[in-house]
This record gives C-alpha cells, sequence and structure tokens, in this order.
C-alpha cells in the first residue's frame, strides 16, 4: 500500500532499542543501528538481507506515535 510521511514531526534516530516479548516474558534485546545489515524474513527466499538507511519517528492523525525502518 503506497503511502507517505507528511507530518512536521518527523524525526531521525542513529539507533533503536527495543524488547521482544513471548506471554511478557524478554525473548530478545534488540538493537538496530543505522548502517546495520539485518537479515528479512520472506515467504519467496531463503535468506533475504537489507541494511537499515534510516530510522525515523512520526505522530500520526491519532496522537500514536511510530517507527519506522528505511532500507
Amino acid at each position: 500500500m503506497p503511502a507517505a510521511v507528511i507530518n512536521k514531526g518527523l524525526e531521525f534516530y542513529n539507533y533503536v532499542s527495543y524488547d521482544v516479548l513471548d506471554d511478557e516474558e524478554i525473548e530478545a534485546n534488540m538493537h538496530l543501528r543505522v548502517g546495520d545489515v539485518i537479515d528479512v524474513k520472506e515467504e519467496e527466499e531463503e535468506n533475504s538481507f537489507a541494511l537499515i538507511r534510516a530510522i525515523v519517528r512520526h505522530m500520526a492523525n491519532i496522537a500514536n506515535l511510530y517507527s519506522i525502518y528505511f532500507w
């Protein structure tokens, strides 16, 4: 689905950290930086990789904050 981020509150970051939870227990600590190469799960390809080129955060019209990774 094509979309555009046009809000004025767009913020760029060099890195992002978050926890992956499984049944409310921490399964993994994730630390991603601009320039990192990550593996991407796809249905058609066995091994796919992407280079993180930007990490941004924007506020949607409903006042929720979203992080977006561009590769």
